[in-house]
């Protein structure tokens, strides 16, 4: 039931939070009441995944705030841990239910799945850069967050302006240098190339469907002017079975072609004996 009611991204926070803080450690019913309901609140609705990936942030955040601030004797799950939970959490390929941007459906009615909609791990990694490149992110944030970036799923079938804005943004964070460790330097560098990879993919897609289209045009072009010259040499066989009438003479003319040359010369003979009849009773 949980799972369509809770829509307030300020409570979900405060329940994952709620979830890793040492405070609730002793909790155990809290603690298993929670490691229930968020992988299954997350994996059960896409719109309750991409809440998940939008206080991801501000948990790790408030998190990473708890264990400093925490006393020695005090113990707290690893950020490590905390890290692999929200990335699976937020992973779209665990969805349960399905919704338009994974289900299409055949001309018979068939539902098929379409491959993974990678939008929620995009937004993240962009969000992600973004604030590690921000003035007010401690050097010791940057480094529970940037090796994030090589745990979150990129794919193809995902929307291009932002697979374009997260790759720009892991460039820029290339070039300004926000890795100051070999992990996050190696995260930045696996991310930037897996997009990097996915842009090249989608414009060689692209020049195919392109292409493709070209060559279904210059074959319905092909197949118009055919027709078009079976209609015309239809027209012309017709002409040549059903002439127009034309004159008298013509018309004789014609009837002297098909009645042939022995027709022809039995035909001047007649004349020739009517006209010899017609001088002798003359």
């Amino acid at each position: 039931m949980l799972t369509t009611i809770i829509e307030d991204e300020d409570l979900l926070k405060q329940l994952v939070v709620c979830y890793f803080e040492p405070g609730t450690k002793e909790n155990v019913g809290v603690r298993q009441a929670l490691s229930y309901f968020l992988p299954v609140y997350c994996h059960s609705r896409r719109e309750n995944m991409e809440r998940m990936g939008n206080v991801a942030l501000s948990v790790l955040h408030n998190l990473i705030n708890l264990g400093e601030d925490m006393d020695e004797e005090e113990e707290m799950v690893g950020m490590g841990v905390v890290v692999n939970m929200l990335v699976d959490w937020t992973d779209a390929r665990k969805l349960v239910v399905h919704d338009d941007a994974n289900v299409s459906w055949d001309e018979a009615g068939k539902k098929e799945m379409k491959a993974v909609n990678g939008d929620i791990h995009l937004e993240l990694a962009s969000n992600l850069l973004e604030k590690a490149m921000g003035h007010g992110c401690p050097k010791e944030e940057k480094k529970v967050l940037i090796p994030m970036l090589a745990k979150l799923y990129i794919t193809p079938n995902s929307n291009p302006e932002k697979i374009q804005t997260a790759f720009d943004l892991a460039a820029e964070a290339i070039d300004l240098k926000i890795a100051s460790d070999a992990l996050s330097r190696n995260a930045l560098t696996k991310i930037h190339s897996s997009m990097a990879k996915v842009i090249g993919e989608n414009q060689v897609n692209k020049q195919k469907e392109s292409s493709e289209g070209v060559t279904v045009r210059e074959n319905e072009t092909v197949m118009a002017m055919e027709d078009e010259a079976e209609d015309e040499e239809e027209d012309e066989k017709k002409n040549i079975e059903s002439p127009a009438l034309g004159s008298e003479e013509e018309t004789k003319m014609e009837m002297v072609a098909d009645e042939g040359p022995t027709q022809v010369k039995d035909s001047i003979l007649d004349e020739l004996l009517d006209d010899e009849e017609e001088e002798e009773e003359t």
